[in-house]
């Protein structure tokens, strides 16, 4: 077991080696995600872990009106007035403009929203990733490999924890299957706190619904299913018109604030 795999001089060479044998892989854009990641940890601990699919980030220009969340650099999170400040760094902000896939490979269009760091390598992107796991890529075209602290601690910790609340509904569901996936360790307790916070009637009033994604396709109701064992003692599903309805007697009932 190599403890500073990450410091490896040929790790990415090592890395695409090992996934260039399941598809071929192109030669610009971001790997970035699950197989990167799981690469490493096979590679760190001998075992074998799933790689589903090669999700490739291609920067583009958006022309029309996008209803997916902004994936931003920071989510900061801090008790206010309304008990509800959830609110964002604004220095890299993105935006998935749609996704297409090609065998193993999936290629995720982003469009920039806000760029006031002047970005100039992919490392945003990964602060968008809603889990640590995930948080590590390779930008194709110089073969260089970024991660995140969370990430480097996970590799180490095999502590599965929550990075991001931009699709609250859909990491709470996707926790217990990396978890499952993974075989790691993870505080359910607390990441369920966090990720209800968004859900919460009194608070999603107050919050812009442009930040966030709160409902999900047959997919994730499959999934939902799957793991009802575990979930069910935090969250019920509910149809999509009910709750858009709850919502709109909720908002139409907010007390003035001032």
């Amino acid at each position: 077991m190599m403890n500073n795999i990450l410091e490896d001089k040929d790790i990415v060479a090592k890395i695409l080696n090992k996934l260039s044998k399941l598809c071929a892989i192109p030669n610009s854009g971001f790997l970035a995600g699950g197989a990167v990641a799981n690469t490493l940890l096979n590679m760190k601990y001998g075992k074998d872990y799933p790689i589903n699919d090669l999700d490739i980030f291609i920067e583009g220009n958006n022309t029309g009106v996008l209803h997916t969340p902004i994936r931003t650099n920071s989510l900061v999170i801090q008790e206010g007035y309304s008990s509800s400040e959830i609110t964002y760094d604004h220095g890299s902000n993105y935006r998935i403009i749609e996704v297409s896939r090609d065998g193993l490979l999936n290629f995720i269009t982003i469009t920039k929203v806000d760029d006031r760091d002047n970005r100039r390598n992919y490392q945003y992107i990964l602060n968008g990733f809603d889990f640590n796991c995930c948080q590590a890529g390779i930008d194709l075209s110089n073969n260089q490999i970024y991660y995140t602290e969370e990430f480097e601690k996970f590799l180490n910790t095999q502590q599965l924890d929550i990075t991001a609340l931009y699709t609250p509904a859909h990491t709470a569901i996707r926790l217990f299957k990396k978890k499952d996936e993974l075989g790691c360790y993870c505080n359910v307790e607390k990441c369920m706190e966090l990720l209800s916070q968004p859900l919460i009637g009194d608070i999603r009033k107050y919050l812009n619904s442009k930040h966030f994604a709160f409902y999900f396709s047959h997919k994730y109701k499959d999934m939902f299913m799957k793991y009802y064992s575990e979930l069910k003692q935090y969250f019920k599903l509910i149809r999509f018109f009910d709750d858009k309805k709850y919502m709109y007697n909720q908002i139409n009932h907010m007390p003035l604030i001032g």
